[in-house]
């Protein structure tokens, strides 16, 4: 009867009960929703929500990405697949859009996916011109892209709507998430465009708490930075700062762009490899806080260096030298050299958490996905991934051109 007396104690002090409830992972909490209203009002509160996202990102076990997303743009069928980095299970998948049109992931951010889908485009007239809405990666006049973000954790989205006219008066370049919970509830969009000979762009920026489009004072001309491949799509978001990488081969110019300062500047370059100073950039990505570079003398070589920006942008510095020669022998069932593949393996991810005794590097070799800790030399056998029907051979992954860490949360948008 006492015991009784003090679960109803409990369950009737909302303090007691949030304070219980922002101990537990994310999918116990989502099965707690059906206990009752009360529990199911509470769970869905933006504050609450909120305060379990930022309390899990603090936490060092529950800094780990649970799953990378693995996408191929190339796809008819704009292929996706989930792999968990994780022994819980992970109860995540994009929304199910309206239209029915195949949904493209073009970045995580925080646990949000920043997701696009094409529609047959209908012109927009404004005044005496007609205006399409372009993407630049879909390469296609004849279809008209729109943008979401999503929690896959949650299955809710939020269309973006972009004002008329000036969405249509400049070809998308990019559109980039930002989002860090820890600093802020709010997140944002920038949209990069550019005029017709790809010299000029503006910075359209978009915030959540005021729910509008501004235009960043920056009237940027690029013409001596950058050329017309420049990957301005290939976007990382990291402690406030957008940071782009140039092509896969070859030097270029490394940009960056601090959101709140609105300061664009280049980045140091990373070091050369070879007689030749090439650079063969494996990987590029964030995990940690820290901004992270996979780099190697070629694409074929099964050694490489992970290389790590320091936090003042003064210079990388190599913070692990990878041989993964030792996972042939300790795999040996693998078609390390699979003729139907442009590369041994591919780099899905590194993970760089809290502890570094965590960090691991997922690699993806002749369909299976393999965690290999950077300070232990030891691997793991993660997931059989299923082959995507349409390979792009331009993308350095061979199988799954495009992996997106996703962490769990049940931030409402």
């Amino acid at each position: 009867m006492e015991a009784k007396s003090s679960a109803e104690t409990v369950a009737n002090s909302v303090d007691i009960l949030a304070e219980i409830l922002l101990r537990l992972p994310i999918t116990r909490l989502l099965r707690f929703k059906l206990v009752s209203k009360q529990w199911l009002s509470l769970i869905s509160d933006p504050i609450f929500s909120l305060y379990h996202t930022r309390s899990h990102l603090l936490n060092s076990s529950s800094a780990i990405p649970s799953a990378l997303f693995l996408h191929n743009p190339s796809s008819l069928a704009r292929q996706t697949q989930l792999l968990s980095l994780t022994d819980v299970p992970v109860p995540s998948k994009l929304p199910n859009m309206n239209s029915g049109a195949p949904v493209r992931i073009k970045q995580s951010c925080s646990g949000l996916l920043l997701c696009s889908s094409t529609t047959p485009s209908l012109p927009t007239i404004v005044g005496d011109e007609t205006y399409i809405f372009l993407d630049d990666d879909y390469n296609d006049n004849t279809v008209a892209t729109s943008y979401f973000i999503c929690n896959p954790t949650t299955n809710q989205f939020k269309i973006v709507n972009f004002p008329v006219p000036f969405c249509y008066r400049y070809n998308i370049a990019a559109v980039i998430l930002a989002f860090d919970p820890l600093k802020s509830r709010h997140y944002k969009l920038l949209s990069l465009r550019y005029s017709s000979c790809k010299t000029k762009f503006h910075i359209h920026s978009y915030s959540s708490e005021t729910d509008s489009w501004s235009l960043l004072p920056l009237n940027i001309n690029l013409s001596s930075l950058v050329d017309h491949s420049f990957l301005f799509s290939s976007a990382i978001y990291c402690r406030g700062v957008v940071h782009w990488r140039p092509p896969t081969k070859g030097r270029g110019t490394w940009l960056c762009l601090d959101v709140k300062r609105k300061l664009l500047k280049e980045m140091p370059q990373p070091p050369s490899y070879g007689s030749d100073n090439r650079i063969v950039i494996r990987y590029f990505g964030e995990s940690g806080g820290r901004l992270h570079l996979v780099m190697g003398a070629s694409l074929h070589d099964f050694h490489f260096d992970v290389l790590e920006l320091a936090l003042d942008y003064s210079e990388w510095s190599v913070r692990y030298r990878i041989n993964l020669q030792s996972l042939k022998t300790e795999f040996p069932l693998l078609a390390w050299h699979c003729p139907l593949s442009l590369y041994p393996f591919s780099i899905l991810g590194v993970v760089c958490p809290g502890k570094e005794e965590d960090s691991v590097v997922v690699i993806l070799v002749d369909g299976v996905a393999l965690a290999y800790n950077f300070i232990h030399g030891t691997s793991l056998k993660l997931y059989y991934v299923e082959p995507c029907d349409v390979v792009d051979d331009d993308e350095v992954n061979c199988n799954w051109p495009h992996a997106f860490t996703h962490f769990q949360n049940i931030f409402r948008l």
